[in-house]
């Protein structure tokens, strides 16, 4: 997986309709300590190329932003993370 860097609004591409917000989204802890909770947003991206923005904020003070991108990412078409 490529390295994720921080976005400007700038260099975000243009929204479309936001699909998806579950503040208490769960997923698998991959270092065996259970389950996470973060805020998922996604949304479609308004461009020439289809896409997706996922948006990730995790809510526990000691808790990892990367755990849950990584679980975003592999698994985009999880009913838990795209809605209508």
């Amino acid at each position: 997986m490529e390295a994720l860097t921080p976005a400007s609004p700038d260099s975000l591409p243009p929204l479309g309709e936001l699909i998806a917000d579950d503040p208490l989204w769960r997923y698998s802890s991959g270092s065996g300590s259970g389950e996470g909770v973060a805020h998922l947003r996604v949304w479609l991206i308004a461009d020439a190329e289809p896409g997706h923005l996922v948006v990730v904020t995790e809510t526990g003070s000691a808790a990892s932003v990367t755990e849950p991108v990584d679980v975003a990412l592999a698994e985009p078409d999880r009913p838990s993370i795209v809605s209508s």
